[in-house]
């Protein structure tokens, strides 16, 4: 059985090749010790959002407390952060609007 968030399923869905079975999803490793609070997510915007859109999100997570670690803009639109739970909250109020949605953001492995 396959066992995907939503990100997975939306890459699927537009690049059925990648199509793997037997995933199973974990937590990352926090990586910097100085964001602490933050947990990691993959923030994926609605189609038709610019790049200029999505560089201001991803420069306010970096602004507070946050650290973007990817851009992703071919098979979907969006970066994958370490988001404070303060700024978290924040960017939830785009979701519906320019924002499609905000999943944990963990390590994807096959058995």
């Amino acid at each position: 059985m396959l066992n995907f968030a939503r990100h997975q399923w939306t890459l699927l869905r537009r690049a059925p090749h990648l199509l793997v079975h037997n995933i199973h999803l974990h937590s990352p490793a926090p990586t910097n010790p100085h964001i602490m609070s933050a947990d990691k997510y993959i923030v994926v915007f609605k189609q038709g959002v610019s790049q200029e859109q999505i560089k201001k999100h991803a420069d306010q997570v970096n602004q507070n407390g946050g650290e973007v670690t990817q851009v992703y803009d071919t098979i979907m639109n969006g970066f994958s952060a370490k988001i404070s739970p303060e700024h978290l909250q924040s960017l939830n109020s785009f979701v519906g609007d320019e924002i499609d949605y905000i999943e944990p953001d963990g390590k994807v492995t096959t058995q």
